[in-house]
């Protein structure tokens, strides 16, 4: 109810219940979710910032996911720029 009296609007997606392959009931497939996620994250209308608990090197995203899962929401991995 909440919804309707606060005009909210609740955009989402359950990607394993999607399709591989588009049949003509749905066309929505994942690879087809999985781009437009990205592009409304690039895009700006969604905005994922506040999502992001740590942006840390790779060792240290890892130890963190491995042994305090319950402190990370989402983990941005930082890695160190390879000279070529």
């Amino acid at each position: 109810m909440d919804f309707h009296l606060k005009e909210l609007v609740l955009m989402g997606c359950h990607q394993p219940k999607c399709p591989i392959h588009p049949t003509g009931l749905f066309p929505w497939t994942q690879q087809y979710n999985r781009g437009q996620i990205l592009t409304m994250i690039a895009d700006g209308r969604l905005d994922v910032k506040g999502l992001i608990s740590h942006r840390l090197p790779g060792v240290e995203a890892y130890r963190l996911l491995r042994d305090e899962r319950d402190r990370a929401l989402g983990v941005i991995l930082n890695w160190p720029q390879l000279s070529r």
